[in-house]
Parts: C-alpha cells; sequence; structure tokens
C-alpha cells in the first residue's frame, strides 16, 4: 500500500466519540520534505581506515545499520539523502547501500 499510495496518515486515540473531529485533523496534517527532517545534514565517517569501505545513503536510517555494519569490519561513511551521486562514487566505495525512509527518532 505504501508503493501505491505513499506516506500515509494516521493518529492513535483512546476515545473516538469525537471521530468527525479526529478525521478532520488526520485530513488537514501536512507531511513536509520528511526526508530532509531525518536526514543527516553532513557527511559522517565510521571506522576509518579499514580495507572495505560502505557508502550508506541516509534516508532515515537507524543507529544499527551503521553498527552491524562496523561489526562486519568495513568503514562507513554516511551522506545526507540529498549527496550528489558523483560525489559518492567519486571516493570509490566497495558498496553503496540505501538506507530505509524517515522515522521519529534520531542520531548516532
Amino acid at each position: 500500500m505504501l508503493r501505491d499510495k505513499g506516506t500515509m496518515k494516521g493518529k492513535l486515540v483512546s476515545d473516538i466519540s469525537n471521530l468527525g473531529e479526529i478525521l478532520k485533523e488526520i485530513e488537514d496534517y501536512k507531511i513536509v520534505n520528511s526526508v530532509e527532517t531525518v536526514s543527516r545534514k553532513q557527511t559522517m565517517n565510521y571506522g576509518l581506515g579499514r580495507q572495505k569501505q560502505i557508502a550508506l545513503i541516509d534516508y532515515g536510517a537507524k543507529d544499527n545499520i551503521v553498527n552491524c555494519l562496523l561489526k562486519r569490519g568495513v568503514s562507513v561513511v554516511v551522506y545526507p539523502a540529498r549527496t550528489d551521486a558523483s560525489i559518492i562514487l567519486a571516493t570509490r566505495p566497495d558498496g553503496i547501500l540505501l538506507s530505509n525512509g524517515p522515522r521519529k527518532s534520531r542520531r548516532l
């Protein structure tokens, strides 16, 4: 459904006695710049000096993605979502990983 309709809105409530009001609030809510909100603002390096390097493009990456890659002995360079591909490719990474999408909590 997400692929067909994109990011969907919702709200958790414990009382639906004012359902019309709740539905209006959900309808009026706007999701704006969700990727930019959760993506890093600058490039970050982890595990420098290791033999293999992975470029991770941050669309809302969970901290554990970097941690799991580091445990596997690779260095990780995390790029902001809007980084131009030529910048990433110029570093000649051994692999490129596109992260999962936006989420509420943040940061390494």
